[in-house]
């Protein structure tokens, strides 16, 4: 049995430490438990696909909260990935065999990059940026004069792909938009964003979608595009788009709304006790 007040948030990125933070600062005085699989305190993503990518900050800057933070406020950090979440017997289980009982749990467990359905866009060397490792590895293959395809034109994208110029890489970005962020801003700041890649040296392939990716026979990759154009690059980027992990909250039996976890106004769900904050949370907003 879960003692009075204790609270269970699973997920360790900002939306978890801004659960944590907001309840001690209203006054809350139950145990708090953040349960992450990353290996580290919650930190800022954005840097990744610039600053830090480029190399102009380091790991240490990146943590929204000092390490020390946690212990002053009472919050326990649980380096695990959680694997179950059981409502009749409110625990949490997490890939190490732990079981962390909850009077309430709050799920903040983010998102994932999305694959493109297409052949080849799912072999595992294709990469993506969400976490420190994924853009360290990118760093590392988006050498001096290294050729990198940049598959999508949203913020992630053409991010990406004006940090890697600005190593020395080689980037190509290829999207099926006419201009970046099309869809989203309208043409004229994607003109306007068109003109700031080119003038890093950005290769745009406007308005030509992806076809698949396969490995080169001498290393590296092929990309064709939808047009049937072939470009060979020691390395991809797939940037197109996110997918809510809900899998934790699906498996448990809490109801699900648009692709997210349905909660109310109050971010709580179909299930009593538990709340959805952050990528997952698929608000009622009247």
């Amino acid at each position: 049995m879960s003692a009075p007040g204790e609270i269970v948030i699973v997920g360790g990125g900002p939306a978890a430490l801004s659960t944590a933070r907001a309840y001690r600062d209203a006054g809350g005085s139950g145990r708090v438990t953040m349960v992450a699989a990353e290996p580290h305190v919650p930190y800022e993503r954005p840097p990744l696909t610039k600053e830090f990518l480029r190399g102009e900050s380091s790991a240490d800057e990146l943590p929204i909260e000092t390490g020390s933070w946690y212990g002053e406020h009472d919050v326990a950090l649980v380096h695990a990935r959680a694997t179950a979440l059981d409502l009749d017997r409110r625990t949490v289980t997490t890939e190490a065999g732990e079981t962390i009982p909850f009077e309430a749990c709050v799920l903040a467990t983010g998102s994932q990059p999305a694959r493109l359905p297409v052949p080849g866009a799912d072999d595992p060397g294709v990469l993506s940026v969400r976490t420190i490792e994924d853009s360290v590895r990118l760093a590392e293959v988006a050498s001096e004069g290294a050729a990198a395809v940049v598959i999508g034109s949203g913020f992630i994208g053409c991010e990406a792909a004006a940090s890697i110029a600005m190593r020395g890489a080689r980037p190509i970005l290829v999207t099926d938009e006419q201009v970046p962020q099309d869809r989203r801003l309208g043409s004229d700041a994607g003109a306007r964003i068109a003109g700031w890649l080119e003038d890093l040296r950005v290769d745009t392939r406007f308005g030509d979608g992806l076809s698949s990716v396969e490995r080169a026979p001498a290393g590296g990759f092929v990309v064709e595009t939808e047009r049937g154009v072939r470009i060979e690059a020691g390395a991809v980027l797939q940037a197109a788009g996110i997918r809510p992990n809900v899998d934790l909250a699906e498996a448990a039996g809490v109801e699900l709304a648009r692709g997210g976890v349905a909660v109310d106004a109050g971010m709580r769900t179909s299930a009593e006790g538990v709340f959805a904050v952050g990528d997952i949370a698929c608000p009622y907003n009247p």
